[in-house]
């Protein structure tokens, strides 16, 4: 792909990436919470709630002991009664749980990690007289959780020695397609159920724009189901280890919203495929090591769906010749012009560098002096990028030129008559430019490419990029 493609691609990533942020405010997390009820009972802490909830498998061959349904205090003042937060956890080691750090209340982060009364986790119970229910001692670790933005997910807590054994993490990141397996806790009112669910990792996805390599920090898998209650739910590979958490999901209404936002001519699924936003345990501390990925977890934050996917130029190429010759054809002779090509404001614009011999002493001329235009992207049934791309125009801007010879040179102002929406403007420069000499009309047009924001230029290793 040439460069001048390359640097198109990346802008209009950069414009569909804030639309679709700015319209989503982040995928939606699965956190329910409920008023317990205890009865004539007075609340006195999260692990006696638990030990009233049953928890049941869905088969007993896919009944893990080492998955469970974890409560925590949301709102130790609420009345009558305080309101109790499930979300699902697993053990990392025999005496360590991992969960999303929404799942965490504000009060036990703001307590110096002291979580005693506050939190618990339950697991399926493995025989009479063995314990099922294990309160949080210690918060151990957790990652800044802000709603608006996809961000690792995580927290890890600490619970008595259970005994079971626990989840192997693998931290050699989640490569595209690859076969996992979804185990979370799915509640009711007072109880919950386990359940497992087979789903797929898809990379390059308009589910998740920073998800572009096995090493990016969040990862995006199609074809399971998320509800509330399965925030922290582990997400397994073919060797049965973590390699990631589940954290959040996006819904038909952050779609359709996403859509609305989105360029003309952007192509995706009318309806939103079952999904769910994980965090990747590859970038994440181990809790017991304190080992990750850090530089490729690094290397990968850069990289965005589009520096991912070799897009055929072929169409949109063609495109833009097609916009250009008509835009072109229709500009006044009497000028030799500069064309600039705006990354940021996704137009080109037609300067007059100086004015033909030919032309008369006094010029009033109205000219399409900006095109902006559009290069969609394509979405499969999956929401995963396509090298199909377009381009093509949205828009154009009027400009009046008035001017007046003097000497050698020509004086007078430039007006913006109207935008691409319509709407009519006042706005006014001065123009002071020469008559077109021989060495002018030699040299023809010229072109210039404004590339906009340094943020464009960052350096980003492909290498790391996941491959379909």
């Amino acid at each position: 792909m040439n460069k001048k493609f390359a640097a198109e691609k990346m802008m209009v990533f950069l414009f569909l990436a804030m639309a679709f942020l700015g319209a989503c405010s982040g995928p939606s997390t699965n956190r329910p919470l409920y008023q317990p009820h205890s009865g004539t009972q007075t609340f006195t802490s999260v692990e006696n709630e638990l030990r009233t909830a049953p928890l049941v498998c869905d088969s007993p061959a896919a009944c893990p002991e080492n998955v469970g349904m974890v409560y925590s205090a949301e709102n130790l003042n609420s009345f009558p009664k305080p309101q109790v937060l499930k979300c699902t956890g697993f053990l990392v080691q025999d005496n360590i749980v991992a969960t999303n750090s929404h799942c965490v209340p504000d009060i036990i982060k703001q307590n110096q990690m002291s979580c005693a009364g506050l939190m618990a986790i339950k697991f399926v119970r493995r025989g009479p007289g063995q314990p099922d229910v294990f309160p949080c001692q210690r918060l151990l670790n957790y990652s800044q959780f802000d709603p608006t933005k996809i961000l690792p997910d995580y927290a890890f807590f600490e619970i008595a020695r259970t005994g079971i054994a626990p989840l192997g993490i693998s931290q050699t990141g989640i490569p595209n397609r690859q076969q996992l397996r979804l185990v979370k806790v799915v509640p009711w009112e007072k109880g919950a159920r386990l359940q497992s669910e087979a789903c797929v990792s898809a990379l390059n996805s308009a589910l998740n724009f920073s998800s572009a390599s096995a090493w990016s920090k969040t990862s995006a898998a199609i074809n399971c189901h998320s509800a509330e209650g399965n925030s922290g739910s582990p997400v397994l590979d073919k060797k049965n280890q973590v390699v990631g958490i589940l954290q959040s999901a996006y819904k038909e209404k952050q779609l359709q919203e996403m859509k609305r936002l989105a360029p003309v001519g952007t192509q995706m699924p009318d309806k939103l495929i079952p999904n769910i936003i994980l965090t990747n345990l590859a970038c994440v501390p181990h809790p017991v090591n304190g080992r990750y990925e850090r530089e490729k977890c690094a290397a990968a934050e850069n990289l965005r769906i589009t520096d991912c996917i070799s897009l055929d130029s072929s169409t949109a190429s063609a495109g833009e010749l097609k916009v250009n010759k008509e835009w072109t054809d229709r500009l006044p002779r009497n000028f030799i012009y500069e064309f600039q090509t705006d990354m940021a404001q996704e137009l080109k614009r037609a300067v007059p560098r100086c004015v033909r011999v030919e032309s008369p002493n006094k010029l009033l001329v109205v000219y399409p002096g900006e095109v902006k235009y559009a290069m969609p992207l394509h979405f499969d049934a999956e929401f995963r990028l396509l090298r199909k791309t377009n381009f093509f125009k949205k828009s154009e801007s009027n400009y009046q030129i008035s001017l007046t010879k003097s000497g050698d040179r020509w004086k007078g102002q430039l007006s913006l008559l109207s935008t691409g929406n319509g709407l009519g403007s006042a706005a006014q420069s001065v123009i002071d430019i020469p008559s077109c000499t021989s060495a002018d009309e030699s040299q023809g047009s010229m072109t210039r490419r404004i590339e906009g924001s340094p943020q464009a230029l960052v350096k980003k290793d492909t290498s790391l990029c996941g491959k379909d």
